[in-house]
């Protein structure tokens, strides 16, 4: 019964950054992240 709870909280945790972030999506965002710096200036 704990680990449910504490799945539940870490759910809620999770939306609520979620909810206050004010960023979008990014739809690419993994490929981005491991991006090096010179392929992201090409990019934008």
């Amino acid at each position: 019964m704990k680990g449910l709870i504490a799945v539940q909280r870490k759910l809620l945790e999770l939306i609520y950054v979620v909810y206050k972030n004010k960023k979008g999506f990014i739809q690419n965002y993994e490929q981005q992240k491991r991006a090096t710096p010179l392929e992201m200036e090409t990019a934008l």
